[in-house]
């Protein structure tokens, strides 16, 4: 999308003494920086998630009819816009059909790219997500929230960016909370979010660190997986940890002997004691989920935590024994590299 002129929309609390020229100077900077015309600013003050925000509607309202010329609109954060997952969806569908992009510079997100396309899809989803929570959650609870003042299921949108130049990649999570519904002292209705109670990671779609090449790929696909599946089934992610490092010293130490308790125990003494015990812990709660109990009425399960304690494991490893392998043998390369130039200078 070719893009001249842009708007600016900027939203402060009332409630609290702010100042909409913190938001409008920031955007103003990117604008100029990306070469961008600004045509008009628009500023609301409102706190309340039902309060009016006049300024957005005007703003809508010029951009839909056709009234101003503008090819995207420069938020600060996308809450400055939406005040929901379904409100903001609907205002960024809007503006698509108008021919006009959003870009939330804090976060990084720009609808003209077609990382920013991809975006609005999972928005897409979100909010469809949220809108059966919304009936669900009424439906069941109505009578009980009314008499406790307590309403479950909040989703929340979390975007960040890379700080790292070279990457800018963003990332995007979900979670679910608490929230309290309450009166402040002046009768106003406001909410306090509360304690998480489920998480996603929406982009990239788990926690899992990106291994060098030179790890086998066998070893990061397990890993990954692990990850990926460590809050749906921690079982089954501590049995691919389990994997990952029968994997890794295999390849690492060249040792295979069919079980993995023998070949854990031929790495005895090239391993501190410390080390040794964790790796052997990996597999004992890994044969929870690769093996069935002798008595099969006995249930030994394995949480999140646990789990991830073992993919940490699985990273420590990585980092102590490949990662700091090859970069031993790069350092040792270079000084023998300068060792040689130097020689090719004293006898050329």
């Amino acid at each position: 999308m070719d893009i001249k002129q842009v708007v600016l929309y900027a939203r402060v609390s009332k409630l609290i003494d702010q100042d909409p020229e913190n938001q409008l100077q920031e955007l103003r900077r990117f604008a100029e920086l990306k070469g961008w015309v600004i045509v008009r600013e628009y500023v609301d003050r409102s706190s309340g998630a039902k309060e009016l925000r006049p300024a957005l509607s005007l703003m809508m309202q010029e951009i839909t009819k056709g009234w101003i010329d503008c090819q995207a609109v420069l938020v600060w954060k996308v809450d400055r816009l939406g005040r929901s997952v379904q409100h903001l969806h609907n205002a960024i569908a809007k503006l698509k059909d108008s021919g006009v992009a959003f870009v939330s510079t804090t976060e990084g997100i720009d609808l003209t790219t077609p990382m920013g396309e991809a975006m609005f899809g999972m928005l897409a989803v979100m909010a469809q997500f949220e809108r059966a929570l919304i009936v669900e959650r009424t439906r069941a609870g109505l009578a009980r929230v009314k008499a406790s003042g307590v309403k479950l299921g909040r989703p929340l949108l979390t975007g960040k960016v890379c700080p790292n130049a070279k990457c800018r990649r963003f990332t995007l999570t979900m979670t679910m909370h608490d929230y309290i519904s309450k009166k402040d002292d002046y009768d106003r209705r406001m909410f306090i979010i509360g304690k998480p109670l489920q998480g996603w990671n929406l982009i990239p779609p788990s926690s899992a660190k990106v291994f060098p090449d030179y790890v086998p790929k066998a070893i990061r696909d397990d890993y990954v997986e692990a990850c990926l599946i460590k809050e749906l089934s921690p079982k089954a992610s501590a049995t691919l940890s389990r994997r990952c490092l029968q994997g890794i010293i295999r390849d690492f130490w060249g040792v295979s002997k069919g079980r993995l308790v023998d070949e854990i125990e031929a790495i005895k003494d090239k391993t501190d004691t410390q080390t040794w015990e964790a790796i052997d812990a990996v597999r004992k709660i890994g044969n929870i989920g690769a093996h069935m109990e002798k008595d099969i009425n006995v249930i030994v399960d394995v949480d999140p935590k646990e789990a991830q304690l073992l993919i940490e494991l699985i990273e420590l490893l990585v980092k102590d024994w490949y990662v700091a392998k090859h970069d031993r043998e790069a350092r040792l390369k270079n000084i023998v590299a300068v060792s040689q130039a130097k020689d090719a200078a004293k006898t050329g």
